[in-house]
């Protein structure tokens, strides 16, 4: 709780800072929550299947948004390779 005046300093400097700050009040809030949410009953009343493993679909995006450009490499640390 410590880091709330901090999160919402930030959250005000957005609307002039010329850069992009890591945090929003927003999220932060959302982190505090600690929301958990089980998916599960619907899954498998679906039929989803899952392809692969949440680790690589999200080195994927990774990968995508350096390879389109969204990204610097330095951003995309390994997966720019």
């Amino acid at each position: 709780m410590a880091l709330v005046p901090a999160v919402r300093l930030m959250d005000a400097l957005l609307s002039i800072a010329p850069f992009r700050l890591p945090s929003s009040r927003e999220g932060f809030e959302s982190l505090l929550m600690d929301p958990h949410v089980d998916d599960s009953p619907t899954i498998d009343e679906l039929g989803i299947q899952r392809t692969m493993p949440f680790e690589e679909t999200l080195a994927g995006m990774v990968r995508w948004m350096y390879q389109s450009g969204g990204i610097s490499a330095k951003l995309a640390g390994k997966l720019a390779d």
